[in-house]
């Protein structure tokens, strides 16, 4: 059982801006028993209307802070992902689209370290 909350603006008709939290009361395995725990989503894009662009399909930031106790605290772990989308018309029909994407590996020290990836794709559009 939980909660979603959900935002969304145009801003000045060439930005997009979205916002979710979603708050859920579940329950785990624990290993030997379940146990009532919270478990918290925060998403946030901003894109560009790319309608007046010629050539650019997507274009988007995004921010994510998934499985979490606290989603606002905005200090990078395990469960924090910032990533970009930007699409090119290659052709009618065919997008090519970059992608790149930062989540968070934890050290032996406890501290997190950035592990940035880079993804090619191709898309058709029928």
């Amino acid at each position: 059982s939980g909660l979603q909350f959900s935002l969304s603006s145009s801003l000045f008709k060439y930005f997009n801006f979205g916002m979710t939290y979603q708050h859920l009361k579940c329950e785990k395995w624990n290993g030997s028993d379940y146990e009532t725990d919270d478990n918290n989503t925060f998403y946030t894009k901003l894109d560009i209307e790319t309608s007046k662009l010629s050539r650019v399909r997507v274009a988007e930031i995004f921010y994510q802070q998934s499985n979490s106790t606290k989603v606002f605290d905005f200090k990078p772990d395990e469960n924090t992902l910032f990533g970009y989308n930007v699409g090119l018309e290659m052709a009618d029909n065919m997008v090519f689209i970059l992608k790149g994407r930062k989540t968070y590996i934890q050290k032996e020290n406890g501290n997190y370290e950035p592990v940035k990836t880079t993804q090619v794709e191709t898309q058709i559009i029928f």
